[in-house]
């Protein structure tokens, strides 16, 4: 009886074809040439024939049962369409207003709306486009806020193809009227020169399509609406600027601008567009320049408009304070950063370190930020400043750029504290420094500005030597004479302190001391709960104290706050790593009392 093979175990529908035939011997006579005699040639051919249509039962056995299949995972993907469109009506996302979903919305879209990068070369993103994509409610509601679309980073160089030119419009087509905050470049990092000691990475593109310029076009046709804005431009777009700077720009609130990184290749042509943005721009209270060479401070002064946040990266010595007394442009001046680089381009006979700056005085000026590259532009920069109404002090080195520096450039403290004389309120002071200032320097200036609450230093191991931690350690008052007035150590006043401990590897010194951690919790504890302290110190003992609960009460004078990093280059250093598992240790097991009373401590110690 011929096999049978089930094909359905619930109708029990089969296929009946006999079995192969055993014919072990093929093989052998497939392997040699055997040649078939004619009642061979004739077996053969009925085998073929009777098996062909035997294979062409299976063949439709076969598509029978895939189309089965194929309709049951149709089937099935139906049903789960429908499941998921079910559970989606359930879903709680349902329930929130229209109001919710939009701050949900601004939140996901709140870097960019529109991302065009160099890096990777041409990446688009379009989160605000994708997410109108998703269903009919949110692409109403996100096309009914034009804030929505008004973010937008935007690499010129990169937006030249038909499809991120009609993304541009687009954007700025739904946006309207919203203000708009726009990031504009037109870098390229194809074409770089050697230019000896300039990064290549700080040249761009010398010849821009017209297609960049076009897209660009776009963004100053809405000058109208500029509200945030950031342009990082070749020499090439200076002509439209130029147009639109004459434009009035009633929303500008922030404006920034970066020009290639070159020896004056538009001298002077500049200035009358950064006044003409100045002066149309009644609302502009933060202004960013960088790389800006022109000397723009030679006019008139802008006594009219409200600048209030200056922040100038890469100056120049035709810029430096001093030599431009920023205060008499911008007279409304709350917050200032400079960046103080090296003169590559000036002859040295324009530089006459010999005669120093004329004294640049400010009344309204609270925050200073200070990031020096070279120690010569610092110290003739700091020794013109006149600050009455300072409080807060940031002041940061690039020690690498230090190694340039002739030998005998060394930072003036000097220089530093007779500033500070002038700043008898300042209450925040942040020093970025490796191997520039010497801690000797550091603490006897903190002893001139007692008034200091917050206190920031990063800087090598060898700074923090036990030397700095034994004289930030406070003294209890004596009991004969505890007035407030009393000296006690310095910065009585301290509240908040950040300690940033680099251990690098050094050339000229391979072992260099670290600081005992015993004597890092010693000047903590030294800070903490003063009137703790002095009951603790007392031979009266109160024998209520252990019965009261437990506050969280702090003095007046008391440190809320301690924080406390330590990087190291190379953690295959034993010495580093003990010093890292001690410093643990013993803050976990001392401050913990502390952290009970109220204290915030916050630890980086790496991998240990």
């Amino acid at each position: 009886m011929p096999p049978r093979t089930v094909l359905c175990s619930a109708c029990k529908r089969d296929l009946v074809t006999p079995d192969v035939p055993c014919y072990s011997s093929s093989r052998d006579i497939l392997r040699f040439g055997w040649i078939p005699s004619d009642s061979d040639v004739s077996q053969n051919e009925h085998a073929i024939a009777e098996w062909s249509s035997n294979l062409a039962k299976y063949d439709a056995e076969i598509e029978t049962l895939e189309g089965m299949l194929e309709e049951l995972r149709s089937k099935k993907d139906e049903i789960q369409r429908y499941l998921d469109e079910r559970r989606s009506l359930l879903s709680p996302v349902r329930k929130l207003p229209n109001e919710i979903l939009g701050g949900i919305f601004a939140a996901s879209c709140s870097d960019n709306g529109l991302l065009i990068t160099a890096v990777p070369k041409g990446k688009i993103s379009a989160p605000t486009l994708v997410l109108s994509h998703v269903c009919f409610l949110w692409r109403e509601i996100i096309i009914s806020t034009p804030s929505l679309w008004a973010r937008m980073s935007v690499d010129l160089i990169y937006a030249v193809n038909e499809r991120a030119q009609s993304l541009v419009k687009l954007y700025l087509t739904r946006s309207r009227p919203a203000p708009l905050t726009c990031k504009i470049e037109a870098l390229d990092f194809s074409d770089f020169r050697d230019h000896g000691e300039v990064s290549p990475a700080l040249f761009v593109r010398n010849k821009i399509k017209d297609d960049c310029l076009r897209t660009f076009f776009l963004f100053c046709s809405e000058v109208n609406r500029w509200q945030n804005v950031y342009l990082n431009l070749h020499s090439s777009f200076l002509n439209v600027c130029r147009r639109s700077g004459t434009a009035p720009l009633p929303l500008l609130e922030t404006f920034g601008i970066e020009w290639e990184y070159g020896p004056r290749p538009y001298k002077d042509r500049t200035n009358a567009f950064l006044r003409s943005i100045v002066q149309n721009s009644p609302l502009l209270h933060n202004l960013v320049l960088s790389n800006f060479h022109d000397r723009f401070g030679r006019g008139v002064p802008l006594n009219h408009h409200q600048v209030t946040s200056l922040c100038i990266i890469g100056v120049l010595h035709e810029n430096e304070l001093g030599v431009v007394d920023i205060f008499r442009l911008f007279t409304h001046l709350e917050h200032l950063e400079i960046g103080l680089d090296r003169a590559i381009y000036l002859p040295s006979s324009e530089i006459n370190d010999k005669v120093p700056h004329p004294q640049c005085h400010s009344s309204t000026l609270k925050t200073l930020v200070i990031k020096a590259r070279s120690i010569k532009s610092s110290n003739r920069v700091i020794s013109s400043l006149v600050l009455p109404s300072l409080r807060s002090l940031e002041l940061s080195f690039d020690y690498k750029e230090r190694r340039r520096e002739p030998p005998s450039e060394v930072f003036s403290m000097q220089n530093l504290q007779n500033m500070l004389r002038h700043s008898p309120h300042i209450e925040s002071f942040k020093l970025y420094s490796m191997m520039v200032i010497q801690v000797i320097d550091v603490l006897d200036l903190l002893a001139h500005i007692p008034s200091l609450t917050h206190l920031t230093i990063e800087a090598d191991s060898v700074f923090f030597n036990d030397k700095f931690f034994l004289d930030m350690t406070l003294t209890l008052p004596s009991p004969a004479h505890s007035g407030p007035d009393e000296d006690r150590g310095l910065l009585p006043h301290l509240k908040s302190l950040d300690l940033t401990i680099w251990f690098l590897i050094y050339e000229e010194e391979q072992d260099p001391e670290v600081s005992n951690p015993k004597l890092i919790v010693d000047m903590v504890e030294s800070r903490r709960n003063i009137r703790r302290q002095q009951h603790e110190a007392s031979d009266v003992p109160d024998q209520t104290i252990s019965e009261q609960p437990v506050t969280t009460t702090q003095t007046l004078n008391e440190l809320c706050h301690f924080g406390i990093a330590a990087s190291v280059e190379d953690t295959k250093l034993l010495k580093d790593q003990e010093w890292h598992e001690s410093l643990s240790r013993s803050l976990r097991d001392r401050l913990r009392v502390h952290m009970d009373w109220g204290l915030s401590c916050t630890q980086d110690l790496g991998p240990f």
